[in-house]
C-alpha cells in the first residue's frame, strides 16, 4: 500500500508538506504542487478521507496505547493518564496490545482511521513504520516513556535512564560490590540501551570492566526475573549484587531467592528501576530507582494537547528526572550493614561533562 511517506520521497518534499497540502491546509509553489500531483498519479496514492477529516472535527477521545495493563508499571501510567485527559474535558480510549507486533499495528490502524483526536503511544518496540505513517499522515501522537526510532518530528517524554542505571549501579559500588549482574528487559529498547550505558559508565568509574559482568535481557515479566536468577548463580563467580532493570522483573527475581534459599541482600544485593507500588511491601523491601509517573503521564497529555493546538510546532524531547530509593534489599557483600547507613533517597550525578543521551525526534 502506497503512504504519503512514499508520495514524499518521489516528490522530494517532506511527508508533513504533502500531508497538509491534501488535505487543504497548505498553500505551496506551482512547481511543489505539480510534483505532489504527479507522485501522487504515479504511485496511485489514495488518501485517507477519515485520516484527511481528523484535523476538522473532534471526537472527544484520546487514544493510549499500552503493551500490557497486567504490568503494574504501565497500570499506573494508564491511571494518571485518564485523570490528566479527563482533566481536558476528553475520554480515554485504551488499547493493549500484549507486545505483539500485529495487534499493535491493528490497533494503531483503528485509532488512526479517525476514532480518536489524538495519540499517546508507549511502546514495546524499537521501531514502528505504522506509527510513522499515522504521524505523518496528521495523526497527532506523542511518545511516552520509550523512545522509538525512525518517526517523523513528533513529542516525546521520557524517563532519564542513564542517570537512573548510573545511581543505581554507583550505589552497589559503594557498598563495596564488585560483580554486579546487570537484568533487563528487551536489550534493543533505547530506555534498556540507556540504562545499560549508565550501569556501564558507573563501574568504569570504579575501574570496573562491564564487559567482565553477567548480563541477561528478557522480558518485562515477573516469569523472566524468575528463571534468570538459577543463571546467575550458575556462573563461575556468581554476582553478589544485580541491577534489575525493571522491578516487575525484580519481584521474580526476589520470589525466585526464596525458593532457592538466597537471602537478599545476604547473598545477592538487589536494586530495580521504576518504583511500583508494590517495591514497598515485599520483603525485604526494594532498593529502586523512583520514575515520575504521575509526572511522566501529566507532560505527555499536555504535549498532546498542544499539538493539537499547534500541528506546526516544532517536536520536542522531555527528559524526566529520576531519583534512587533506598529500601532493605541492597547491602555490602555478605549482608553487612553499611558503616554509615545511607539516607532514604540518594542521588549519584554521572561523571562530569557526561550528559544523558537525549533522543532526537525522528531518530
Amino acid at each position: 500500500m502506497t503512504t504519503i511517506q512514499d508520495v514524499a520521497r518521489a516528490a522530494g518534499v517532506a511527508a508533513s508538506t504533502v500531508s497538509r497540502y491534501l488535505n487543504g491546509q497548505l498553500r505551496v509553489s506551482p512547481a511543489t504542487e505539480a510534483k505532489v500531483l504527479e507522485a501522487v498519479s504515479e504511485l496511485g496514492y489514495v488518501p485517507n478521507a477519515q485520516a484527511r477529516n481528523l484535523a476538522r472535527r473532534r471526537s472527544g477521545v484520546i487514544g493510549f496505547v499500552v503493551p500490557e495493563i497486567s504490568n503494574p508499571y504501565f497500570g499506573t501510567i494508564a491511571d494518571y493518564v485518564v485523570e490528566a485527559v479527563e482533566r481536558h474535558g476528553r475520554l480515554v480510549l485504551l488499547c493493549s496490545h500484549r507486545s505483539q507486533a500485529v495487534r499493535q499495528s491493528s490497533y494503531i490502524e483503528l485509532l488512526a482511521s479517525g476514532a480518536i483526536d489524538g495519540m499517546l503511544y508507549l511502546g514495546s518496540f524499537r521501531s514502528n513504520e505504522r506509527l510513522a505513517t499515522a504521524i505523518a499522515d496528521g495523526l497527532a501522537v506523542v511518545v511516552v516513556d520509550e523512545p522509538i526510532a525512525g518517526l517523523p518530528p513528533v513529542h516525546t517524554v521520557v524517563m532519564d535512564d542513564y542517570a537512573g542505571g548510573y545511581q543505581a549501579t554507583s550505589y552497589l559500588v559503594a557498598l563495596g560490590h564488585r560483580r554486579i549482574a546487570f537484568v533487563s528487559g528487551p536489550a534493543e529498547l533505547g530506555s534498556v540501551q540507556e540504562r545499560y550505558r549508565g550501569y556501564s559508565d558507573a563501574l568504569r568509574k570504579a575501574g570496573i570492566d562491564p564487559s567482565g559482568q553477567l548480563s541477561h535481557a528478557g522480558q518485562f515479566t515477573e516469569q523472566f526475573g524468575m528463571s534468570v536468577l538459577p543463571h546467575l548463580l550458575a556462573a563461575a563467580e556468581p554476582p553478589t549484587a544485580a541491577f534489575v532493570a525493571s522491578d516487575y522483573i525484580a519481584l521474580g527475581v526476589l520470589s525466585a531467592a526464596e525458593t532457592h534459599g538466597i537471602g537478599v541482600p545476604e547473598d545477592l544485593s538487589i536494586v530495580g528501576f521504576d518504583d511500583i507500588r508494590f517495591s514497598q511491601y515485599v520483603r525485604p523491601r526494594l532498593t529502586t530507582i523512583r520514575s515520575p509517573v504521575d509526572r511522566l503521564a501529566q507532560v505527555g497529555v499536555e504535549l498532546l494537547f498542544e499539538r493539537l493546538a499547534d500541528p506546526e510546532a516544532p517536536a520536542r524531547t522531555e527528559v524526566l528526572p529520576v531519583e534512587l530509593v533506598v529500601r532493605e534489599s541492597a547491602a555490602p557483600p555478605g549482608g553487612r550493614e553499611p558503616a554509615v547507613p545511607p539516607a532514604g533517597r540518594q542521588s549519584a550525578a554521572p561523571p562530569a561533562g557526561r550528559q544523558p543521551a537525549v533522543p532526537s525526534a525522528g531518530a
